[in-house]
């Protein structure tokens, strides 16, 4: 019996380093491969970063680069679907968007937006519906 219980044990322990070494594997492969997940864990920090020089009145916009055209997009969630899509909602001007892009093709320039007085609201931070 206790022969038995060594080998579940042993079995046990190597099922764990096993199920450890195939997700180090899989995310490694992510990370090289520039999977949807990778480029939006990336894109949040990006964004951090820019949002952490905003002044109170202030939020981050966005201007795909690659649709042309001089409108933003104002950025309100981002998400991604595996392996190759981020996807953005907001609102360009007057319209609610959302845009489906491929990692390969994404090119962000964000820009500060300000709010105005008359839209009683405060701005936009990130962490809250990503």
């Amino acid at each position: 019996m206790n022969y038995n219980s060594d080998i579940n044990r042993d079995i046990a322990r190597l099922q764990k380093k096993s199920d450890h070494l195939q997700k180090s594997t899989r995310e490694g492969i992510e990370e090289r491969s520039g999977y949807a997940n990778v480029m939006y864990q990336s894109l949040l920090r990006e964004i951090k970063e820019f949002e952490s020089e905003l002044k109170a009145d202030e939020e981050v916009g966005a201007y795909i680069a690659n649709l042309g055209g001089s409108s933003y997009l104002r950025i309100e969630s981002i998400s991604y679907r595996d392996p190759y899509y981020l996807i953005l909602i907001g609102q360009n001007e007057d319209r609610r968007v959302k845009l489906v892009q491929h990692v390969t093709q994404i090119n962000i320039l964000f820009v500060v937006i300000k709010i105005k007085p008359e839209e009683d609201r405060e701005p936009r931070r990130f962490g809250f519906e990503i």
